[in-house]
């Protein structure tokens, strides 16, 4: 498995995000579950949603749009990304048991 790179002149082209989100799509599910990868291509790659993705990358947020429920919503949906490996520690670290963590 590798990034595909293709080569035009002395130029190199590297697929799009969604591109390569969509050719990794069974990978990604593999490890997240189905729910949560739906919700991170939702949330930052297609293109009937917010779009966060391409609006950060390319400067187009206007001065609200970080305070906008769809990025709370990603902003909750990165840090939950971050925090899910440590639930199964959650005992350990003598937290208390909130349930299941979605995956």
């Amino acid at each position: 498995m590798g990034l595909k790179v293709w080569t035009w002149g002395a130029r190199q082209n590297f697929p799009a995000t969604s591109a390569l989100y969509r050719d990794q799509r069974a990978d990604i599910e593999a490890v997240l579950g189905p729910d949560l990868a739906f919700n991170i291509e939702q949330v930052f790659l297609h293109p009937a949603g917010p779009q966060l993705r391409h609006g950060v990358a390319r400067g187009l947020l206007h001065d609200g749009d970080p305070f906008a429920p769809d990025a709370c919503y990603a902003c909750w949906l990165v840090l939950h990304l971050c925090l899910m490996p440590l639930d199964d520690h959650r005992a350990a670290l003598g937290l208390p048991d909130l349930g299941p963590v979605a995956r």
